[in-house]
Order: structure tokens, then C-alpha cells, then sequence
């Protein structure tokens, strides 16, 4: 199987990781892969370049439509777009240039990170947004009730690279609450993404 990954650009932000994750998750477990950055590169553009991924990548109006180009000349069966929800003008354009002549329509897969609804639906070309978390997914159906047709979605969590996100050592764990004079026995909570008002 051939999957396309699609995000805005290949910053160091959240959905741009969940982005490089399913792709690298992808392909270790069988499916061929490549990325369509469409507005800019990032230092994501190196990790996938050294796991041997093919990028397309955008930028301007018209490095955008060759970037979307090449894409669709890679062929793929599946297009997995990862937005903020719901797809922007450019996304939403890129995806139909990538189905425009084919004969076989690839499946459209959208994962949106914030759970935001297309009140205009305009972008109806996803096969049905994949919203991370189930309060997000109960939010977002809340928000998409009063639209006919009704659009369909679901739940999928966001992948994590157990490789790079493990429990850190008990010494490091010890050093960084000396250095930033938290407590041995206070609880301390994380998160992954950047903080974002939303």
C-alpha cells in the first residue's frame, strides 16, 4: 500500500510530529511512504530524508502545485492529511488536484488535531476526520449535529515513537527537579504538545 502523508509544513510543532510518527509508523509495518509538505520545510525534513522518505515540498503558490504534482505523480492509494480541522483552502485544493484524473479514487484519511468543525463544508472530501482523543471526538459531534448530511467521524489516538518517549532515568528524573526546585514527592504533570490556548 502506498501512503501519502499530507501536512502544512514540517515545523517542529505537534501535529507535524504526529505527522512524521504515522508516517515512519507506516512504513514499519509495511506500506510504502512518502510526505507532502505543502508551505515549507522544517527540521522534520531531515529525520524523514535520513529514513530514506521521499518529500515533496512546497512553499510559494506555484512551489506548492509542482510539490502537489510530483505527489500525484507518486501514485498513492491512501492520502492521510493532517490538519488543523477542517482543512484549509490550500489542503482542500491540494487534495483535489490529487484526485482529479485518477481512476482509482484513493482513500482520504484526515486526522485534525483541534477538532474544529467545517461549518460550510467545504472541504468534503475526507473519508471522515480522525480526531484524537474521545472527548475531542464528543466535542467535534456535538459541534457537527446541526449539519446535514450529517458528517461521520472517529477516535484514533495520536501514534507516539517509543523510541524517542520513554520514562527518563531515575538520576535524570532527579536532576531536573533539583534544577528546577520541585520536590522528590510532588507530583508533576506533562505534556507532549506545545502549550496552545485551545
Amino acid at each position: 500500500m502506498r501512503i501519502l502523508t499530507i501536512v502544512d509544513k514540517l515545523s517542529a510543532g505537534g501535529r507535524q510530529r504526529v505527522a512524521q510518527d504515522y508516517t515512519l509508523g507506516y512504513r514499519k509495518y509495511g506500506a510504502m511512504v512518502a510526505v507532502l509538505a505543502l508551505q515549507a520545510s522544517g527540521p522534520r525534513l531531515e529525520v524523514l530524508r535520513q529514513a530514506g522518505v521521499p518529500v515533496f515540498v512546497g512553499g510559494d503558490p506555484e512551489q506548492m502545485a509542482r510539490a502537489v504534482e510530483e505527489a500525484g505523480a507518486w501514485g498513492a492509494e491512501v492520502l492521510h492529511l493532517h490538519s488543523e480541522g477542517p482543512g484549509r483552502d490550500f489542503e482542500a485544493e491540494a487534495i483535489r488536484a490529487l484526485l482529479r484524473g485518477r481512476s482509482r479514487r484513493p482513500a482520504v484519511l484526515e486526522t485534525a488535531s483541534f477538532g474544529r468543525v467545517d461549518n460550510r463544508q467545504r472541504f468534503q472530501e475526507a473519508d471522515g476526520p480522525r480526531l484524537v482523543a474521545p472527548w475531542v471526538l464528543w466535542r467535534w459531534q456535538q459541534w457537527a449535529r446541526p449539519l446535514r448530511p450529517p458528517p461521520l467521524g472517529a477516535g484514533v489516538p495520536n501514534i507516539v515513537d517509543a523510541t524517542r518517549f520513554f520514562p527518563a532515568a531515575p538520576s535524570d528524573v532527579a536532576a531536573f527537579r533539583r534544577a528546577h526546585g520541585i520536590p522528590t514527592n510532588a507530583f508533576v504533570f506533562g505534556c507532549v504538545a506545545r502549550p496552545d490556548p485551545l
